[in-house]
């Protein structure tokens, strides 16, 4: 039996797993939404608020950089007015760096207003501990060579044990194990990489929810969600990241100019979580999985010829990839509730999906050159003379 209202502290990490995300839709406004009905209390420590602005500072920086040099290649390429009248007029009309960035700040500092959180601070924590901790190798610092930049979790996990206990138990959500570890067997605290897991666990003392999750697995629902799953796949424009990355950042790869999806096959997908129950609607969330060919063209650099002057290719000649990828994605389930008044368990209806995914070096288990003639050059006037046929008719 729970008593409510549950504990839960957010690290750090999670907020960026999340994308730092708290608009409507996002995971954050159903937290808000659990703290308004006393089920959830928040807590957040004051590092967590300086990560996460800093966070939130970096990426916003690097999205302006994006937008800008977009507007500036559109301003040498078209006119200021013919810009005005197309769909990427909104080009123009990003604001500054500075005002993006505190739009973005304020998004957040909303949140923590919404949700009521409390914010904790360092004044109670022991540094010697600490410091004796890193020494021993004790988690965070479970190799110290290479965690020395863990001594901000190690002093939210003093400052946590100082606050709460078995009395007091709290549900601690990272995706960094390290830090979850930290907690030891200390007995009060619960680890989760996600909050999803939080609400589940509420979730699970609703009358309905046996009947909700079975409803998800059957196999007549199970075929609809698949086809569900492959339509919208086939209807979206399929992100390809032609780039691997190691430890340090450092990148091998290709920029993709087309990306062809050949083929998407073996969906499946697994219950997660039941998120949200109302009064007439579920939210849940699916682990998905498929199978997806692809064919990447992107220019041969070897054999091409760069202008250093114009910075532009003299002479390119194309290249194709092909690639087979098996991602695993989070998608959002909404089922409808549908109330007789002789029946205590609703009728279901699945009433929307919607998921994000990208291919990239994460789900890539398969990449084969295939080497062409067909200049960029081609490509372009093949594309040009597709148009004009389109256009005649």
């Amino acid at each position: 039996m729970l008593i409510y209202p549950l504990s839960v502290f957010i690290d750090t990490s999670f907020y960026e797993l999340a994308k730092f995300d708290f608009s409507k839709s996002s995971i954050f406004s159903t937290l808000v939404r659990y703290v308004d009905s006393g089920k959830i209390k928040l807590y957040l420590h004051d590092i967590v608020v300086g990560e996460v602005e800093k966070h939130i500072i970096q990426k916003y920086s690097k999205l302006y950089k994006k937008y800008s040099e977009a507007k500036q290649a559109c301003l040498k390429e078209l006119s200021d007015s013919e810009i005005r009248e197309m769909s990427i007029a909104h080009l123009l009309d990003i604001n500054s760096r500075d005002s993006i960035r505190q739009e973005a700040l304020k998004t957040f500092q909303d949140f923590i207003i919404a949700s009521s959180a409390t914010i904790l601070d360092s004044s109670n924590v022991d540094c010697n501990q600490i410091i004796a901790d890193y020494f021993q190798s004790k988690y965070p610092f479970e190799d110290k060579e290479l965690k020395k930049a863990e001594f901000p979790d190690a002093i939210m996990a003093a400052s946590l044990k100082t606050v709460f206990s078995e009395e007091t138990p709290v549900y601690v959500i990272s995706t960094d194990d390290g830090f979850l570890k930290s907690f030891g067997e200390q007995k009060g605290f619960t680890g989760y990489t996600t909050l999803k897991c939080v609400f589940d666990l509420i979730n699970q003392q609703d009358s309905l929810y046996d009947a909700i999750k079975n409803f998800v697995v059957i196999p007549s629902t199970h075929a609809s969600i698949c086809s569900l799953i492959k339509n919208e796949l086939e209807s979206i424009e399929l992100p390809v990241d032609g780039w691997d990355y190691d430890r340090k950042g450092f990148a091998i790869g290709n920029d993709y100019i087309e990306t062809y999806i050949d083929s998407i096959s073996d969906i499946d997908y697994s219950f997660a979580s039941i998120d949200e129950i109302t009064d007439n609607e579920v939210l849940l969330s699916i682990t998905c999985s498929a199978r997806i060919e692809v064919t990447c063209t992107c220019i041969d650099t070897e054999k091409s010829v760069w202008d250093s002057e114009t910075k532009g290719y003299i002479f390119s000649e194309m290249m194709e990839f092909e690639e087979t990828h098996t991602p695993e994605f989070d998608s959002a389930l909404r089922v409808k509730m549908i109330f007789t008044e002789d029946e205590q368990v609703p009728t279901f209806e699945i009433s929307g999906l919607t998921f994000g995914i990208s291919l990239d070096q994460e789900s890539r288990i398969k990449r084969n050159p295939i080497r062409t003639n067909i200049t960029a050059e081609n490509v372009e006037a093949d594309t040009m003379d597709t148009l004009e046929e389109y256009y005649k008719h």
